[in-house]
């Protein structure tokens, strides 16, 4: 065994069947490669949290020695910031992705606010309402451009069925702000009528960080940057 464990080390195997499918997917729509991305997107997160759970509960590791527990940890590490870098990857690929197809897809009525040595993006309205997958990406993409986490969006840039929870449209454009770290904060009109499961979506933000309604933009910016 030690003799084994003395020889030269091999340099790590790559096979990722995903970059097979990735080399020939330029024939596909924009919505159908973001599909591919985000299927792709959602398994490699699955697999960071197995990753981590099984270095949580030291699975395999023999832990006969402290050098050897910690030994164990570095390579559950090694491990995890594979997949990570993975993320990282897959985020440089959306976010070019986004900027080449942006004037194909929904152009943005959005500027640039800076305030107390913050930034944010304030979104009036879009060309058509926000309710595809391309067109949220498009929108943290703007973001990144930009070099910030901070959203203002009007309630104006939302597809209706946004506020309808049973379309799964809201979760769907919540969970990409939070998977791309995005702060949000929505503007909604003076009368705006809110009712439903959609109130109790509301009741249920106000205990995190990632996501507010608010009636005024006032009370939103002071949200978004203290």
């Amino acid at each position: 065994m030690k003799e084994w464990v003395l020889s030269s080390p091999e340099p790590p195997e790559l096979k990722n069947p995903f970059l097979i499918q990735l080399a020939w997917a330029d024939q596909l729509q924009t919505d159908e490669l973001n599909t591919l991305l985000s299927g792709y997107e959602n398994r490699i997160r699955m697999q960071i949290l197995l990753e981590k759970e099984k270095q949580l509960r030291g699975s395999f590791s023999p832990a006969r020695t402290a050098r050897e527990i910690y030994l164990w940890d570095m390579i559950y590490e090694n491990i995890i910031s594979s997949y990570e870098n993975e993320l990282t990857w897959l985020e440089k690929i959306r976010k070019e992705i986004s900027t080449e197809h942006r004037e194909e897809t929904n152009k943005m009525n959005y500027t640039v606010i800076e305030k107390n040595n913050n930034k944010y993006i304030e979104c009036f309205s879009t060309e058509t309402p926000i309710r595809k997958e391309q067109d949220v990406l498009d929108l943290i993409a703007a973001c990144g451009e930009n070099n910030t986490n901070l959203l203002m969006l009007h309630a104006e840039a939302l597809a209706t069925d946004f506020f309808k929870l049973k379309t799964g449209l809201a979760g769907m454009i919540l969970q990409k702000f939070v998977n791309y770290h995005v702060r949000t904060a929505i503007i909604l009109q003076e009368g705006f009528k809110i009712t439903g499961k959609f109130k109790e979506l509301l009741a249920e933000s106000k205990k995190g960080n990632d996501f507010r309604v608010f009636n005024n933009t006032r009370d939103a910016e002071n949200w978004l940057i203290n």
